[in-house]
C-alpha cells in the first residue's frame, strides 16, 4: 500500500531519542490524516497510550507499531475495541529511528510538531485530555451528565486498594498528600461509613451514609458503575498508583458528581474548593470535609454542580481545541513501577 511504504521511508528518517513512546505523523492533504505510534518500552504506561487513541481516532487512521515482542499481548488485550487502530510488528520499521515528529499535512508548510510525555499538568501547555477507565473509555462518548434533580445518595467511595500499588510512603512523601490505601483507611473508620453494600433509595437508613466499594468486594462493570454513579453528590477520588491524577476523577466529573479529591493543580485550572468541587490535602481535611457534607443544601449542591459542568465543558474538554495551533503537544504519562 502507497501508505504504508510513505510511513516506512519517513520513519527511516527519524533520529534517535530516549523516549518511551515515538513517532507521530499525520498527513497528506487530500485523504483521512494518518497517525503513526512507536511503541517501544514496557515502561509506558497503558493508559498513556490509550489517552493519545483516544484523543485522535475520530480524525485520523491509526497504525501503532510495536517493536518489542512483550509488548503485544497485553496492547492486543487493551485496544481491541479501538476499530480504528492497525497494528505493525517492529520489523516493519527497518531501521530504528527514536524521536517522534508530528507532521501535520494541514498546516502550511507541512508545520512539524512534538508529542511529549511528561509526568505533571502545567497549565502553560497544551494537554491531551486525560481519560476514564481504559476498560471501558471508549464505550461512550466523552460528554457531560445532564444537571438533573437532587440525587438521594450522598457519598460514594470505590476502587482498588491493594496496598501493593497503592499503600506506598514515597508516593506520599513525593507528592505531600495522602496515597489512596490511607483515605481508604480513614473513611473506614468514619461512623456513617457503609462498605461492601448496595446503596438502596428506597431504605431510609441509607441516606447520608458514605458508601464504600473495594475492587474485591464488587462488581462495577461501565454501565452499573455510571448509573450507580449517578445516584450520588459527592464521589471521593482517591489518587491512582504513580501520579495523583486518576481516571475516577474523570468519571465522576461526567456523572454529574462533585468530586473530593487533592489534587486541583493536576487539571487545567478553573476547580476551586468550595465552588465546583471539595478539595483536601491532609487525612485531617478529609474528616472535615466529610462532616461537612450532610450540612450542605440541594440548592448550594446543585449550584456546584452547574459550575463543575460549565467547567468539564469550556475548560477540560476544550483544553486541547488549540492542538493544531501548538508546536508541542503534551500527554501525562503514568509510570507503573515509579513508587513500587
Amino acid at each position: 500500500m502507497p501508505v504504508l511504504r510513505n510511513i516506512r521511508r519517513v520513519i527511516k528518517k527519524i533520529s534517535k531519542s530516549s523516549v518511551f513512546l515515538q513517532g507521530l505523523l499525520t498527513w497528506p492533504r487530500d485523504k483521512r490524516p494518518v497517525l503513526v505510534l512507536v511503541a517501544w518500552s514496557t515502561r509506558m504506561n497503558i493508559r498513556t497510550l490509550q489517552t493519545i487513541i483516544h484523543f485522535f481516532e475520530k480524525d485520523h487512521r491509526i497504525f501503532l507499531i510495536l517493536p518489542n515482542p512483550l509488548l503485544w499481548v497485553p496492547f492486543l488485550m487493551y485496544l481491541y475495541p479501538y476499530r480504528s487502530v492497525s497494528l505493525l510488528p517492529g520489523p516493519f520499521l527497518g531501521a530504528r529511528g527514536r524521536k517522534i515528529l508530528v507532521t501535520d499535512g494541514v498546516a502550511p508548510g507541512n508545520h512539524v510538531k512534538r508529542l511529549r510525555l511528561v509526568k505533571q499538568y502545567d497549565s502553560t501547555k497544551v494537554f491531551i485530555p486525560y481519560i476514564r477507565n481504559p476498560d471501558y473509555c471508549w464505550l461512550y462518548p466523552f460528554d457531560v451528565n445532564p444537571l438533573g434533580k437532587d440525587r438521594p445518595g450522598l457519598v460514594f467511595f470505590a476502587g482498588n486498594v491493594n496496598p501493593q500499588f497503592y499503600g506506598s510512603q514515597r508516593f506520599e512523601k513525593h507528592y505531600q498528600m495522602p496515597n489512596r490505601l490511607s483515605v481508604y483507611r480513614i473513611l473506614c473508620d468514619q461512623q456513617n461509613a457503609v462498605q461492601g453494600v448496595w446503596f438502596d433509595e428506597k431504605k431510609p437508613d441509607h441516606r447520608g451514609r458514605l458508601f464504600i466499594h473495594t475492587l474485591g468486594e464488587t462488581s462495577l462493570n461501565a454501565k452499573r458503575y455510571t448509573q450507580y454513579l449517578a445516584q450520588f453528590r459527592f464521589v471521593i477520588c482517591a489518587p491512582g498508583v504513580s501520579m495523583p491524577l486518576c481516571h475516577n476523577l474523570i468519571e465522576a466529573m461526567e456523572a454529574g458528581c462533585v468530586p473530593i479529591f487533592s489534587y486541583p493543580e493536576w487539571l487545567p485550572p478553573g476547580l476551586t474548593n468550595g465552588v465546583n468541587c471539595l478539595v483536601y490535602k491532609t487525612t485531617g481535611d478529609l474528616v472535615n470535609l466529610l462532616h461537612q457534607l450532610p450540612e450542605i443544601s440541594s440548592d448550594a449542591w446543585r449550584q456546584m454542580q452547574i459550575r463543575l459542568a460549565d467547567y468539564l465543558r469550556y475548560k477540560y474538554q476544550s483544553m486541547a481545541d488549540n492542538w493544531r495551533d501548538v508546536s508541542e503537544l503534551y500527554v501525562i504519562n503514568e509510570e507503573k513501577d515509579m513508587f513500587r
